[in-house]
């Protein structure tokens, strides 16, 4: 049996001053027992908006790397505040370039600007899908650099991030997780929670602007903008498609040796 939701999403969330939605891969169920080791893969959104406590608390947790999906026009204007850092190797590897459809172009545009709440209502289940398949058609060298990195040997503590913390993001987790054999029940839900801390985010920007909101609750949020359906639909397109996430790792070009090294490092507590 899976743990309740709570358990599967809130429990690992890291509060981090300035940024919203980060959390602990560690601690979601594997298929034949067991959990993800703690403190190794962390999840986030854009740390360009950590605070200097943000980024010692970062370091406190002995973050080793940090992985930025960001475009490369994002990373020049907002920097990663640990770029650069003595103590954190940093990457930026723009997963996406301009395949960047309508859907995330609003869901960038309304993270930015919080009074344009209509914009969510355009966000179809569909959408989001043709994005994020076509990513794993189209950008396979840029997923296959952020794999890559992800297996190295000294990488882990690692946080890798987006805007938001949901689609790229999302995507990197959900070939993290099946790797490692987690459900994909507990995939979905780990999706799903992104929706809960962004719209902690949108209620409070909300408030100092002294706007009203137009978007319910978190609930609304995730029908919207990262439905529940969304991640195994997905799952369920890649194994059409490439038969299941090793096939596609190899497809892309991840040797035996790194995929080995990922799934070790997702999965054994050693």
């Amino acid at each position: 049996m899976l743990p309740a939701y709570e358990e599967l999403t809130a429990a690992r969330n890291v509060i981090v001053d300035g940024i919203w939605n980060m959390r602990d891969l560690g601690g979601l169920p594997l298929r034949d027992g067991g959990a993800i080791p703690r403190g190794r893969y962390f999840r986030a959104d854009n740390l360009a908006n950590l605070s200097p406590a943000g980024v010692a608390a970062l370091l406190r947790l002995g973050v080793r790397t940090v992985i930025d999906l960001r475009h490369d026009e994002a990373a020049r204007k907002l920097p990663n505040p640990l770029q650069g850092h003595q103590q954190v190797a940093y990457f930026q590897v723009d997963m996406i370039g301009d395949h960047c459809s309508f859907a995330s172009d609003v869901c960038d545009a309304a993270w930015r600007d919080a009074d344009e709440d209509s914009r969510y209502a355009a966000l179809p289940l569909f959408a989001h899908l043709r994005d994020y398949c076509r990513w794993l058609d189209e950008r396979q060298p840029q997923i296959l650099t952020i794999m890559e990195l992800l297996a190295r040997r000294r990488t882990a503590p690692v946080v890798y991030h987006c805007e938001a913390g949901k689609d790229r993001t999302g995507v990197v987790t959900a070939l993290l997780l099946l790797l490692a054999g987690v459900p994909d029940l507990a995939i979905a839900a780990d999706y799903t929670h992104t929706a809960r801390n962004n719209f902690r985010r949108l209620e409070l920007l909300h408030r100092q602007r002294k706007q009203p909101l137009a978007i319910r609750d978190a609930a609304e949020y995730a029908h919207r903008v990262c439905p529940v359906e969304l991640m195994p639909t997905f799952l369920f397109w890649l194994r059409s498609r490439y038969g299941d996430i090793t096939s596609y790792l190899s497809r892309i070009g991840l040797a035996d040796a790194e995929v080995a090294a990922l799934r070790t490092a997702l999965t054994s507590h050693a």
